[in-house]
Formats: structure tokens, sequence, C-alpha cells
């Protein structure tokens, strides 16, 4: 059994929410996403985007995107490449490519974003300026382009 983390440290329950909010065991991720929230509210950098994920994971639409919106207010938030997929699909929002535009060059742009989401933010804007559709297959962790074939 891992020892129990600190109620007064943010990152431990960030981490030990994220663990359960991957459980498959019944009640386990409402646990963890009760504690990603307790994270939040602590001042955890990183629970608003893992709350959004797990909601994502889920299927909440509606959730998910509340949560990326929080996370993408800190200025170093590495979740503004998911809420540019919200945008450019449509997931959980009205489609907006211009506004997703907006948030992939600025991830594109960030050498703090993660490397493969800087590679993915220019590719994303070459479909979008030729207007081929983005969507979200399953979970924000799943995004593909519309094949000319399935449109």
């Amino acid at each position: 059994m891992s020892p129990r983390p600190s109620t007064h440290d943010p990152e431990a329950l960030n981490a030990l929410g994220v663990r359960l909010t991957d459980s498959r065991r019944p009640g386990e991720a409402a646990r963890g996403i009760a504690l990603l929230k307790r994270a939040h509210r602590l001042g955890s950098i990183l629970a608003a985007g893992n709350l959004a994920l797990a909601y994502s994971e889920r299927g909440n639409r509606r959730r998910c995107i509340h949560w990326l919106r929080k996370a993408c207010l800190r200025p170093e938030s590495v979740d503004r490449y998911h809420l540019a997929i919200a945008h450019a699909a449509g997931y959980g929002v009205r489609r907006d490519p211009d506004l997703a535009a907006r948030l992939f060059r600025q991830v594109a742009g960030d050498p703090s974003s993660f490397p493969i989401e800087r590679e993915r933010s220019r590719a994303f804007l070459s479909l979008l300026s030729r207007r081929i559709p983005i969507r979200v297959t399953a979970s924000l962790g799943r995004t593909r382009p519309v094949s000319q074939s399935s449109q």
C-alpha cells in the first residue's frame, strides 16, 4: 500500500488524483476527480488540465472545456494545445477555426510547449489553412484530420 499524500501538498494530491482517475475500480475515478479539484484549489499548476483530460476520457465535454479554460488562465499552461484542438474540432464548444489557429500559433511559438505539441500545432495550422476538418475520435488525447473519403 502506498503512503498517503499530505492533504496540504497540491502536487502530491494531483499525482494521486491522476492515478485514481486512471483506475478501473468502481468509485476510485470519482475519488480521483475530488482529489484533483482539491489540488487545484490548493494551487496545483497541473490539476486543472488533468481534470479536463479526466472528463474528456469520460465523455463529459462540457466539464472538460470548463477545466481546460481554467488551466489556460495560467501563463505557463501546457493545455492551450488541447483547447486549440477543441475549438478546431468543435469538441464541447462551437467550432472556431480562427480561435483554434490563434491558439495553435501560441503553442507552436512557445519554447516551453512540448516539442510534439509544437510540431502537431504546425501541422494542424496547415490543415486549418487548407480547410481540412479536424475530428476528435474519442477524447482530446485522440485527434486526427478527417480524410477526404470519410467526409
